[in-house]
């Protein structure tokens, strides 16, 4: 059966199991290539026959055979074949897909042709609107690139106007009526418009319109379909659910599609490139099949050879790398890996962009909540802290730019690092204190990147601070409040509540009711609910003990804020909550050790500041994962690691002396080849629930290492 399936000549209507979609081999063993251009029968028998040699674009004369109307001659001008009859005239229109287009006299013409003028202007312009509008009265010479800009825009405005039902509704007419005239053959065809047809549906979850024009294309010459519309089929069925398996075998065959190109063999993942130090040469591999197949992969939870497929599409092209690829770890996969992901595409000269490096850090602070404050539990928030610093490095390295939001982030993560509890000897009070102060150098220093990078610091922001500034000492609290005093910054809700809760961390009972008084002047000015407001005053009395203050407000709540019985109630359960001791106890070289990792933390932050301000380089070495400790305490060390990579991936018929390229980061292609697969183990190793080198000797020999790495990575 499988025999029958992957035949390159079976024209297959449906894959079993995958409902009505057609999997019919598009290209049979005279496959033209995209820009040949066919034999078109013409209107009333005529058949239009091109000279040898003719390319769409070029120039040339080719006679029409079999013409009812007499003799006649066809010219390719400008991309377009223009026919005129000997006793006539008027032109006829011959699309290179078959069709002919209608005749037009002069004044027609003109009109067409502005219409499509008007098309491209807009479609430079994004301009959706005029496109449709001046669609119909362009159609008949719209061109196949047009069709493509046009498919695109439909694409990106689906994801403008997905919270719009009126837009979403007139997008889908339109979209349908160019749908229509691509499978009918009055559009010119472009397979990268199925392509963005395709996508369209798939993100908006339509996904059996997205089978439908499938099936419409399907059976079509590479006009339509092409070995990268497999791959977004594949992601459109795997975001439909349906099996692996299927999809799998759905990516053979576009693999198989096009065998001139030795897809198959290079999208292997253990396929060796001729020259690592070089930017590879078979640019018409079709990534973004593999990215169908690595998505579906992830999607499936086969992890191992999802990751296995982005290091094929890493070792094909380091750059310029399709940084789509790496979206998926860092929106859908735990912190260490969306970490990984991260510092990988910066290491390619990628920015990513704000919005990612916000989900990254919000998924780095929510893996504090579940940690207690005992020693381990602060070791991994230092790591965690470590690994935010050193990704604002990537990221201002490759040209992003930091936002308040992003500093507000590394605020909390280095103010989870300072430990509570009893300090037991004066040693431990002294590591307590070198703790507090890094972490207070550390604020000092945040502010001055704001200042380098030119960030104003917005009031979230700064409640983070005041938040950290807390566990540090009322000084370090009142010199975040003089920034905003001297920024002549308006404390909001905000950052008032963090006042609140700050004050009765430092029983500050003068802060405290100046910042009640200021929440109370919010609400006033502009009402909003209350609960937040008279919860965390609750919380703040009860810290610092003022459970009288705490409870003669709410008895006077109606000349301060409204509350209803239920939220009085909740605050009158929170005053009377005894503050519970912090059960844990660290020992002496415990405090010692993370007052050193705090002040390294410091050094680092105030290194960023330093080589920002001095234009120096600001990464040497970027780590593959922060929850792994210095590399020095692995196993497999770097020179084994080097001899099973150069086993596993070395032509030995690659020249010895090529010259080698370098990446927009100013690393060689062989290097960055090198530490990619690196990461690509670093990412398995997570994705599997493995601990680093758990399965490793403790001091592996050099075939114990390898062995493990190809068990890693399922060669074994």
């Amino acid at each position: 059966m499988l025999k029958a399936f992957y035949n390159l000549q079976l024209h297959r209507p449906h894959l079993q199991n995958l409902k009505q979609i057609s999997l019919a081999k598009p290209f049979s063993s005279s496959r033209r290539s995209f820009a040949e251009e066919p034999q078109s029968p013409g209107k009333n028998g005529t058949e239009a026959t091109a000279s040898p040699g003719h390319k769409q674009g070029g120039h040339g004369r080719v006679k029409v055979l079999n013409s009812t109307a007499g003799s006649s001659t066809i010219s390719d001008e400008g991309g377009v074949l223009r026919a005129r009859h000997k006793n006539g005239s008027r032109y006829r229109k011959v699309k290179y897909d078959g069709t002919v287009r209608p005749e037009l006299d002069t004044s027609q013409e003109k009109a067409v042709l502005a219409s499509n003028a008007a098309i491209e202007a807009a479609c430079a312009t994004e301009d959706l609107g005029t496109v449709m509008s001046v669609y119909g009265s362009a159609l008949p010479l719209i061109s196949k690139r047009h069709t493509k800009d046009i498919a695109q825009l439909i694409h990106n405005s689906f994801r403008k106007a997905k919270q719009n039902d009126d837009d979403l509704s007139s997008l889908l007419e339109f979209m349908s009526k160019v749908i229509h005239d691509l499978k009918s053959g009055q559009l010119a065809p472009h397979p990268w418009a199925v392509i963005h047809l395709l996508s369209a549906f798939k993100e908006l979850g339509r996904f059996e319109e997205g089978i439908s024009l499938w099936n419409g294309v399907a059976g079509k010459d590479d006009r339509y379909v092409i070995p990268s519309t497999y791959g977004v089929l594949i992601e459109l069925l795997s975001e439909r659910g349906d099996p692996l398996d299927k999809l799998e075998e759905l990516f053979q065959i576009g693999l198989r599609s096009h065998p001139d190109s030795f897809a198959e063999y290079h999208l292997a993942p253990n396929a060796i490139l001729g020259d690592r130090a070089k930017r590879n040469a078979t640019v018409h591999l079709p990534l973004a099949l593999l990215q169908g197949i690595y998505t579906a992969r992830m999607q499936h939870g086969d992890m191992r050879n999802g990751y296995l497929a982005l290091d094929t599409a890493l070792r094909l092209a380091p750059e310029p790398f399709p940084s789509r690829y790496l979206h998926y770890p860092i929106l859908h996969r735990p912190a260490p890996e969306a970490y990984a992901a991260f510092i990988l595409a910066c290491r390619m000269g990628v920015n990513l962009g704000p919005g990612l490096l916000n989900i990254l850090l919000s998924k780095m602070n929510a893996m504090f909540a579940p940690l207690f404050a005992d020693y381990d539990s602060i070791r991994r928030k230092q790591k965690v802290a470590r690994g935010m610093i050193e990704a604002f490095t990537a990221f201002i390295t490759v040209g992003g730019r930091l936002s308040s939001r992003h500093l507000a982030s590394l605020c909390v993560a280095i103010g989870s690092t300072i430990w509570e509890g009893e300090n037991t000897d004066a040693q431990q009070v002294q590591d307590h204190s070198q703790a507090t102060e890094a972490i207070g150098s550390m604020i000092t220093s945040i502010i001055d990147l704001s200042s380098e990078l030119n960030i104003p610091l917005d009031t979230r922001t700064l409640s983070s601070m005041v938040t950290t500034a807390s566990k540090l000492g009322s000084s370090y609290v009142h010199a975040v409040l003089q920034y905003v005093s001297s920024h002549d910054l308006q404390p909001d809700l905000y950052l008032c509540r963090a006042m609140l809760l700050s004050a009765g961390v430092l029983k500050d009972a003068d802060l405290l009711e100046q910042s009640w008084k200021q929440v109370v002047q919010l609400h006033r000015d502009a009402p909003h609910s209350t609960k937040r407001a008279w919860v965390c005053f609750a919380r703040a009395c009860q810290s610092a003990g003022f459970l009288r203050f705490g409870h003669d407000e709410l008895s006077r709540s109606s000349k301060a804020l409204p509350i209803d019985d239920h939220v009085r109630e909740e605050c009158r359960e929170i005053l009377n909550k005894p503050v519970d001791p912090n059960p844990h106890y660290l020992l002496r070289e415990q405090t010692g050790k993370l007052a050193r990792v705090n002040m390294d933390l410091c050094k680092l932050v105030e290194s960023l500041v330093t080589r920002l301000r001095s234009g120096e380089p600001l990464a040497e070495r970027l780590p593959e994962t922060f929850l792994q400790d210095d590399r020095a305490d692995h196993p497999i060390n770097e020179s084994q690691h080097e001899s099973i990579y150069n086993d596993l991936t070395a032509d030995p018929y690659s020249p010895d002396d090529s010259t080698v390229d370098v990446n927009t980061m100013g690393i060689p292609l062989d290097k960055l080849r090198y530490e990619n697969w690196k990461s690509i183990n670093a990412l398995i190793y997570e994705a599997t629930h493995n601990q680093l080198w758990s399965e490793c000797a403790p001091t592996p020999t050099l075939s114990e290492a390898k062995d493990f790495v190809l068990k890693l990575r399922g060669m074994s």
